[in-house]
């Protein structure tokens, strides 16, 4: 092994050990729940591993050989982690109001008899996230290592957005500057950091979707949509993609069996532990009649209908909408099948995710975090459209 690469490998660890030193010193002092040294120490060492996870991989994959830019990224990894622990003690609507008495009623039960319990409104998979905080952090830290599970997966979504933009500009210096920007979009800062949410976890698993079937991986592309949708029913707004890829010969008809294997075989350790297994399939549906409102600060078409009118026939009216929408588009690229190229299919992507719920009654703001996710790669596949993510 000559000096250089010796050099690379020894920053890849020397870093990290930078960036603990920055956390412990600068950053994690000043959260509110860290009440002892041992508590600091857990919190700082986790997102140290964050960062050394990262060096490891552009060193060990070698996309970095070059001692400047291992240090800049670690640097900007660094600040994108500082960044995130100045938001932790923020305690959201949602998170007081649901995330914390789920978790507490979970820290309750015996053993992990919560799972067969009817608490939360949340997919299984995200509730074993939350019995596995609440058994084994304390009760403090549980605000805290809700978020660090969301910050974590950013960091896998910045993979898959950085590998769907390698499929149109594969060069070292784009792959990671495009990394480097998902870090810092505010979007996905707040939805974990600040609000408690786990949007990110969908939408890492949407991204590889949408990346193993555009790059011929069509049963990795079928089990990442399967664990997508099972964390969160909007990644649905993405599934004509399925219909799409089918045309475009990226996946055959047999590849779409896994989607419903891998949703039920997410749902099993549920069951193990006595839960129903009707609730466990309904779960969903009892989502969409949570919320009886036309929009909840969505940006969408209902935005321009007042409260007055009647809820039932606007909302059968968007949905018949949203799905005449979709169908229109479908039937387009039907016509045009022999034109779709990669360009194409992200394109396609970023519009469903983006117009799907614009159409759709019932909306949240949040909805749109995939629209955010896929527009990202847009300037990288088509130059001239460089302001659609500033949009």
């Amino acid at each position: 092994m000559n000096k250089q690469k010796l050099l690379n490998y020894a920053l890849a660890f020397f870093v990290p050990l930078i960036s603990f030193a920055v956390f412990f010193r600068f950053s994690a002092p000043k959260l509110e729940r860290l009440d002892s040294p041992v508590k600091t120490l857990l919190l700082c060492a986790i997102f140290t591993l964050m960062v050394l996870a990262v060096m490891l991989y552009f060193v060990f994959m070698k996309k970095l050989e070059d001692p400047a830019s291992i240090i800049f990224i670690g640097a900007v990894v660094t600040v994108a982690l500082a960044v995130r622990l100045a938001l932790l003690d923020h305690i959201s609507t949602d998170y007081a109001k649901y995330l914390d008495v789920w978790t507490d009623a979970l820290r309750q039960a015996e053993g992990l008899s919560g799972l067969s319990q009817s608490i939360g409104d949340y997919n299984m998979p995200y509730l074993y996230i939350l019995t596995a905080i609440a058994k084994l952090f304390p009760e403090r830290l549980a605000l805290y290592m809700t978020k660090t599970v969301s910050i974590g997966f950013e960091f896998l979504l910045a993979y898959f957005i950085m590998k769907l933009t390698s499929l149109k500009n594969s060069t070292l210096k784009c792959q990671y500057t495009v990394f480097c920007l998902s870090l810092f979009v505010p979007a996905f800062i707040l939805d974990g950091a600040y609000w408690s949410q786990c949007d990110i976890i969908y939408a890492a698993f949407a991204a590889a979707f949408i990346y193993y079937a555009i790059s011929g991986h069509p049963c990795l592309a079928a089990i990442a949509c399967a664990v997508s949708v099972s964390f969160k029913l909007q990644a649905v707004f993405i599934f004509p993609m399925l219909i799409v890829f089918l045309l475009a010969k990226k996946m055959k008809w047999q590849h779409l069996l896994y989607i419903p294997v891998v949703f039920l075989a997410l749902l099993v350790p549920a069951l193990a532990f006595g839960k129903p297994f009707l609730d466990t399939i309904s779960i969903y549906y009892h989502q969409t009649t949570e919320y009886p409102v036309l929009y909840i600060n969505a940006p969408s078409i209902f935005q321009f209908v007042t409260e007055t009118v009647d809820y039932d026939s606007f909302k059968n009216a968007g949905i018949l909408l949203a799905c005449g929408a979709v169908l229109a588009f479908l039937f387009f690229l039907l016509r045009r099948k022999e034109q779709l190229s990669d360009d194409v299919l992200l394109t396609a992507t970023f519009l469903f995710a983006l117009g799907v719920p614009f159409l759709l009654p019932c909306m949240h703001e949040r909805y749109f975090f995939m629209a955010d996710v896929f527009c990202i790669v847009i300037p990288f596949i088509k130059p001239r459209l460089w302001y659609i993510p500033l949009c």
